[in-house]
């Protein structure tokens, strides 16, 4: 019964965290910063998650896992009220980048642990999760840009505080217990580690790709908004058919190729129509891509699971630290920064395991 509560959470809180953060690098730009000062946002907010999973590590070791999901919502809830309270300047950008990497990275962190504590890691489990997951970005894609456009961020940081506080019902039904555990240097092999680098390539273009589509193809973001719906649900009809194979690492790395196509595509097309046709291959295969990542992610022992997590997200997030300095000192052209990331995920296809 606790991996279905734990997907109902996810599911609440994809809604609460996804009302703005499938817009987030837009609704920066139209509250008046430039690209360079997002990427600065956004190197500040990874740089300082390599803190927080450290804190987090700490603190679970202290108080139960659900409590510290159930502050994490509720403080990246008020980090969008501050960012829509406060003046917008670059100090005020610097703070609400550390409220936001706080609410962030305590909440996956402890999501991963949950995921991998509570459930298998087989192929239906980890589709069960995405599907639930996305279930909330469904939601929340279009619902999250259309009431910020029709009335306004204040309206949208209401909606935040309602399904926050919807996700934390699911959580406290979990059974939950604090687990003491002391950091262990956990060996991950080679592969899998420069697996786990090359991905954040393509956990950052889905990050920046908004702006993409703000600039150069329609600025209007309940648009962002329907892209993402459709992205989202090829990508669940999709899952319900693969979850059932076994032999999905066989073929990725020629998927993931058809995955690249599909991007370049998008970025050298203008026409709103055509982008929406290109949004449900997207959806099939950048889903397709996230199983695959999932399943790597996932296919770990279960003892010293937060020694791996904590070892595996500094990974994660010293690599987009790394990626956002680059293009923050370097790089002020959108379509440039995805041009790289592009080259990234192909050749992550290649490094896959295959186990």
């Amino acid at each position: 019964m606790n991996n279905i509560k734990y997907n109902l959470f996810l599911m609440f809180s994809n809604i609460t965290r996804n009302l703005v953060e499938v817009f987030n690098i837009v609704l920066l730009y139209k509250l008046s910063y430039s690209i360079k000062e997002i990427l600065l946002y956004y190197f500040i907010f990874f740089l300082l998650s390599i803190i927080v999973n450290i804190i987090t590590f700490q603190i679970s070791n202290i108080i139960k896992n659900k409590y510290i999901l159930i502050i994490s919502n509720l403080l990246f809830c008020f980090s969008y009220y501050f960012l829509n309270t406060s003046n917008h300047n670059m100090s005020n950008l610097v703070i609400f980048a550390i409220i936001s990497s706080f609410a962030s990275y305590t909440y996956h962190f402890i999501r991963h642990y949950f995921a991998l504590k509570y459930t298998d890691s087989n192929n239906k489990e980890i589709g069960n999760i995405i599907i639930f997951s996305y279930l909330g970005l469904i939601i929340s894609s279009y619902l999250g840009p259309f009431i910020t456009d029709k009335y306004s961020l204040s309206a949208t940081v209401v909606l935040l505080f309602i399904f926050g506080i919807l996700s934390i019902i699911p959580l406290l039904l979990i059974n939950d217990s604090v687990t003491k555990e002391k950091f262990k240097n956990i060996s991950i092999d080679k592969r899998r580690k420069l697996f786990f680098v090359l991905e954040q390539s393509k956990v950052l273009f889905l990050l920046i790709q908004p702006m993409f589509i703000y600039l150069f193809v329609s600025n209007n973001i309940k648009y962002i908004g329907i892209f993402n719906v459709i992205t989202c649900i090829s990508s669940i009809i999709f899952i319900k058919y693969i979850v059932k194979k076994d032999n999905i690492l066989k073929y990725f790395k020629f998927l993931n190729i058809l995955l690249v196509i599909i991007l370049l595509l998008k970025l050298n097309i203008d026409s709103k129509y055509f982008i929406l046709i290109i949004a449900i291959f997207e959806g099939i295969f950048i889903k397709l891509y996230e199983i695959v990542s999932t399943k790597n992610f996932y296919q770990v022992r279960r003892e010293n699971i937060k020694s791996y997590l904590l070892k595996s997200e500094i990974i994660f997030c010293l690599t987009r630290t790394i990626f956002m300095l680059i293009f923050y000192l370097f790089f002020n052209d959108i379509k440039i920064i995805l041009y790289i990331l592009l080259l990234f995920i192909f050749v992550s296809g290649f490094i896959c395991n295959d186990t």
